[in-house]
């Protein structure tokens, strides 16, 4: 199994939007439907997660519809800037973390060309910042504190980075006929191989 397939365990356990209303995460999802559709419609990665974001996200994800709109109209929806008690906020630079999360992770270019596409949904007093998030995602060099918003999200975006560069571990597993090899091995994964 690839290590960028292991890598979304924690991106979803405080999701900055989780706390909004139900019709923004339908809103938000939605969107991050259209780039999958879009720049990933036959990977299975981005599919998967895109379902399991469903899954987390959304009160009863089986009745969410993705709805085929025009992708500025619904992004304006989800990139609207909100007020909380004493602080005006945006889930801009969520939006692009996921995005890419999903869909090029480890490929370079083919962020390039979702950043080039997110650009251009984003009021452009906001070039500079998410930018500069952006640039972040795949510079080891820059740091992003002080963005609080994306603060958890970010932590868990270098967790991941962290745990590509880790080496494979391989174990051999021998023992006598029915010893119970497979078992234990299920066991520790959780899963029936």
């Amino acid at each position: 199994m690839e290590k960028e397939k292991l890598a979304i365990a924690q991106m979803l356990n405080e999701h900055p939007i989780k706390s909004e209303k139900e019709l923004y995460r339908v809103n938000y999802i939605n969107v991050l439907e259209y780039f999958v559709k879009k720049y990933s419609s036959n990977d299975i990665w981005a599919n998967s997660v895109l379902d399991l974001y469903k899954k987390k996200l959304l009160d009863n994800p089986a009745s969410y519809q993705y709805v085929c709109q025009d992708i500025k109209k619904i992004s304006k929806k989800v990139l609207a800037t909100k007020f909380k008690p004493f602080k005006l906020f945006s889930y801009r630079f969520c939006l692009i973390m996921d995005c890419v999360f999903m869909n090029a992770f480890n490929d370079r270019e083919k962020a390039d060309g979702i950043f080039g596409e997110l650009v251009t949904l984003y009021n452009k007093r906001y070039l500079k910042n998410i930018t500069f998030v952006y640039e972040a995602l795949f510079d080891t060099d820059k740091n992003l504190d002080g963005f609080d918003s994306i603060q958890y999200m970010w932590d868990c975006w270098k967790t991941n980075r962290e745990y590509q560069k880790l080496n494979d571990i391989r174990i051999l597993v021998t023992a006598n006929m029915s010893a119970g090899k497979s078992t234990l091995i299920n066991a520790i994964i959780g899963n029936n191989l």
